[in-house]
């Protein structure tokens, strides 16, 4: 069975450098979203093994850090990432968050991707 992440990002340019960034991943199929709700839905009824999420959706949109408290009431295992420009490291875990990245330092977020979440999808063994 192949490794499954759910990314929570309205920004098609970003959610294509995300997809680069994790193709060293095999068997990985990455599912994508443009809000919260849409992400909380998903994750609601389908298992990913991570997800990666923006905060910002837009003006009148739930964010995604508010999402998280959600999403944790059903999920409490599934590590999710926030990568955004708004947030506090600090503000994002306690919210939910497993970890955080700074959208606005592109290095930032590339280690988070690079560092920590590329070798946590590859230490899942895949399930037979």
């Amino acid at each position: 069975m192949a490794k499954s992440i759910i990314i929570a990002e309205d920004d098609a340019g970003t959610v294509e450098a995300y997809k680069i960034l994790l193709s060293p991943v095999k068997d990985l199929s990455v599912y994508t979203c443009i809000s919260a709700e849409d992400a909380i839905d998903r994750m609601h009824s389908f298992r990913y093994d991570a997800a990666i999420f923006d905060n910002g959706f837009g003006e009148g949109k739930m964010e995604g850090i508010e999402s998280l408290p959600i999403i944790r009431e059903f999920d409490k295992i599934t590590p999710i990432f926030m990568i955004s420009y708004e947030l506090t490291k600090e503000d994002a875990i306690k919210a939910g968050a497993t970890d955080y990245a700074d959208k606005g330092d592109w290095a930032e977020a590339s280690r988070l991707i690079l560092g920590k979440i590329i070798p946590y999808l590859n230490s899942l063994q895949p399930a037979y």
